[in-house]
């Protein structure tokens, strides 16, 4: 039995193998044997999750595995996964986090960071599933320490140090409208803004266990728009985050959903205004990219450079290239100089920052940058069979793009956190983008045999946002 360690750490549905507590426990045990070999004997692990009713009988699995190991475990408790990451980097430890991120409720995984904020490497994943099935450590040792509140007041500490212009009390500052997805921020977030001066207004901010992502946050935040167009001002500004927070997507009443490109746009132009210290004009993103985004940073001689899907090789890519921004549709956008993931609030406190300082700027990537119509559909798996292999899929895909006649392109690929298989189309016109999507959707399901709908209950045909 492999563990399915994906793009983003292993994901699954909670208490099936092997989102379960006797694999958690042993992970843990595998793992913190693994470090303790390396690193010595005083190995510490920040152990951390978000609201899943599964997240506490996970976590305290995976941290009686650590302890029979030998770690000392620190206890988050419910945190977001950027700020748990920030805090292993501060502290010089290690941490994992029970999580699913923008998964559905039944959903649940886990996250295993270096003390660098880097994710394991794969090598780390490939042995912890060669020992999975070797032993279960008795669930009877535990060595944990309670570090919820001082790990909120040390990451809120480092948040107002790195922005003071944030907090400036001499100028107007719009409602936030928050859209916390039930998850991981829900304290922590509005909490650290509000002692910042800013007036939030927070939405889906009550956890009960099985409403993380529940029609909620940044892959469903039209919920949010709903919500400001009804009821908020104008000029008001909307953030939606993930379940564990390190996605962020801007929501404005006037201009609707605004994903990470325009945060991507936004914050390469600032940069290039400021020297683009310590690096050149180009910035990372994704074979999910949007060909107007990088003709739109071309013509003010930025580079775009592309990668395969997932944050992991966005940030490969950023510090191959020795450069400082990333960024992915869904939300994920990487700092270098702040972060080594993405991370929902300094992407909010970054727009913010250009917001009280540049709003021209602002105002002009509104009114330049204009994204090609894409759509994304979702098509159920059952295996994930290498797309080469799969019988008629490829005489689909080149239907589809002989139907563009080049005035476009077709992607296509399997998620890596759902079985699912991912058909992204992006065409000057929005007709034409819907009408392949569709055919080409409608083509793979048959090659599938899939007729069920995609996760989360949206019909294979129907547009889904990009989610990874």
């Amino acid at each position: 039995m492999p563990v399915w360690f994906g793009t983003d750490g292993l994901r699954g549905t909670s208490f099936q193998f092997p989102v379960a507590e006797a694999p958690f426990r042993a992970i843990g045990f595998f793992w913190g044997r693994f470090l303790r070999e390396r690193y010595g004997s005083s190995v510490e692990v920040l152990v951390a999750r978000d609201t899943r009713a599964s997240g506490g009988p996970l976590t305290r699995a995976l941290m009686e595995g650590l302890s029979a190991a030998g770690c000392r475990c620190l206890d988050v408790g419910v945190f977001p996964t950027p700020a748990t990451i920030w805090l292993a980097a501060d502290r010089g430890c290690f941490a994992a986090i029970v999580t699913a991120s923008h998964n559905p409720y039944p959903d649940n995984g886990l996250k295993l960071v270096g003390p660098d904020g880097k994710k394991v490497p794969v090598e780390v994943e490939d042995y912890l599933e060669g020992r999975l099935r070797e032993y279960v450590p008795p669930p009877d040792v535990l060595n944990v320490r309670p570090y919820g509140e001082e790990a909120a007041h040390r990451y809120q500490a480092y948040v107002t140090r790195t922005f003071p212009q944030v907090a400036r009390s001499d100028v107007p500052k719009p409602p936030l409208y928050l859209d916390l997805a039930h998850g991981a921020a829900y304290v922590l977030y509005p909490r650290i803004l509000r002692a910042l001066g800013w007036s939030v207004y927070p939405l889906h901010d009550r956890p009960d266990g099985t409403n993380i992502n529940d029609r909620a946050g940044a892959v469903y935040p039209e919920s949010l728009l709903r919500v400001m167009r009804a009821s908020a001002p104008s000029d008001s500004l909307g953030f939606a985050y993930d379940g564990d927070a390190d996605r962020a997507i801007l929501v404005r009443p006037d201009h609707g959903v605004l994903d990470g490109h325009h945060l991507l746009a936004v914050l390469a132009l600032y940069a290039q205004e400021q020297g683009w210290r310590p690096t050149r004009p180009a910035v990372v993103s994704t074979v999910m990219a949007n060909q107007a985004l990088e003709a739109f940073l071309a013509e003010r001689g930025i580079e775009l450079i592309r990668t395969p899907v997932g944050d992991k090789y966005v940030l490969q890519a950023i510090e191959e290239n020795d450069l400082l921004l990333g960024a992915e549709p869904s939300g994920h956008l990487i700092c270098r100089s702040l972060s080594p993931t993405g991370d929902g609030l300094l992407t909010t406190l970054l727009y913010l920052t250009v917001w009280l300082e540049r709003p021209d700027l602002i105002r002009d990537v509104l009114t330049s940058y204009r994204p090609y119509p894409q759509v994304l559909r979702n098509v159920p798996v059952a295996r994930k069979v290498p797309l080469e292999q799969v019988p008629g899929l490829q005489e689909a895909i080149a239907r589809a793009r002989d139907r563009l006649g080049g005035q476009g392109r077709v992607f296509v690929r399997y998620s890596g956190t759902e079985p699912v298989l991912r058909i992204l189309v992006e065409a000057p016109s929005e007709a034409l983008t819907v009408e392949v999507a569709d055919q080409l959707a409608q083509a793979a399901g048959r090659v599938f045999g899939s007729t069920e709908g995609g996760p989360g209950g949206e019909p294979a045909g129907k547009a889904a946002r990009v989610r990874e």
